[in-house]
């Protein structure tokens, strides 16, 4: 299964003269206050070369879980950004398609620092099994 769809990479050239302000030694840090414009201008610092924005369709359909069932595979071709749905493993008719926005290997502490940012608290499979063992461990 896969959602191809394209952004356009040509306003790349008009955008060079902004990106030396971008280009800065300094670290690159967000807290839970940050907004989209602070992530915004935090991937200009870190990814300078990219330039453009892109909406996938089914990959927005996508929530997340830290033992995913799919995952996202971006590429350039022929001017266009593509991004590729593949299934991690046999997802049974009717199953929700699920990918991680963060680093799954990271601890159940990490894990839910770094989804703080987008807002919620993730109460997947993997973690209510993580809280469930500390609890019973306590």
């Amino acid at each position: 299964m896969s959602d191809v769809e394209g952004g356009d990479e040509d306003d790349a050239a008009d955008e060079s003269e902004g990106d030396e302000e971008l280009r800065s030694e300094e670290e690159v840090r967000l807290d839970e206050a940050a907004d989209a414009e602070d992530f915004f201008d935090a991937s200009r610092r870190v990814f300078p070369m990219f330039s453009g924005s892109g909406l996938f369709a089914l990959t927005c359909l996508c929530n997340h879980a830290c033992e995913p069932s799919v995952v996202t595979r971006f590429r350039s071709w022929k001017g266009a950004t593509l991004v590729r749905v593949e299934a991690l493993r046999d997802i049974p008719a009717g199953e929700e398609l699920t990918l991680s926005y963060i680093d799954e290997n990271d601890s159940l502490e990490e894990r839910t620092g770094a989804l703080a940012s987008y807002g919620f608290t993730c109460g997947c499979p993997k973690c209510l099994l993580e809280v469930a063992a500390r609890h019973a461990a306590a």
